[in-house]
């Protein structure tokens, strides 16, 4: 038997696929392999990223074929984008 926990990374303004997903997987038998909803893909690494806002759900598969499914993964919507901080080239965001 093996869990898996999810942790998430919000980044960027809203709108922005700058969000991240990861996940700390053990027991079981290593390696995992992991596929987040609308991917085809699977990953050996347990870091997503790229994500826009919304919810998630991810499958991790172990060397034995044994399966676990963390649904419903949440990543907010990022704070609005409002303008760029006056003289470093960062961009501000704000609820």
């Amino acid at each position: 038997m093996f869990d898996g926990n999810a942790t998430v990374v919000s980044r960027g303004c809203a709108g922005e696929a700058l969000n991240k997903i990861i996940l700390n997987t053990t027991g079981g038998a290593a390696p995992y392999e992991y596929i987040i909803s609308g991917e085809s893909d699977i990953k050996l690494s347990s870091e997503f990223d790229k994500l826009y806002a919304g919810d998630y759900n991810i499958i991790i598969k172990d060397a034995k074929g044994c399966r676990d499914t963390l649904e419903n993964i949440h990543v907010p919507e990022p704070p609005p984008f409002i303008g760029w901080e006056s003289g470093t080239g960062d961009e501000l965001c704000r609820c």
